[in-house]
């Protein structure tokens, strides 16, 4: 249920996002001791982990990454409207996004 996201169209790029979205948030969520890792993600470590499987179009690559946060945010409100998390909030260095931190 998680993986059908209204308003996006199915790829391999957009699984390889979801996937790895998904893998942090759980991780983001106390364990049995209690602790949990902190529920910010940095965009630019996002498309680090993300480099083989996500692909930037060489002519315009500020287009992609723009294209991509955009994706990103549409499975975010998603989540957010299947209760899957609570919400989440941009995190801005002048204009553009640095990161996101995840309200579970």
């Amino acid at each position: 249920e998680l993986m059908n996201i209204k308003g996006s169209r199915t790829s391999a790029q957009n699984t390889a996002l979801k996937i790895w979205l998904l893998q942090q948030i759980e991780s983001m969520k106390p364990g049995k001791t209690g602790k949990r890792r902190d529920s910010t993600i940095k965009i630019n470590t996002l498309f680090e982990a993300l480099k083989y499987d996500i692909i930037f179009n060489s002519s315009s690559p500020r287009a992609d990454k723009a294209k991509y946060i955009k994706q990103i945010k549409t499975m975010l409100d998603s989540w957010t409207d299947q209760k899957y998390i609570k919400g989440y909030k941009e995190n801005k260095k002048g204009r553009s996004l640095e990161s996101i931190t995840i309200i579970l």
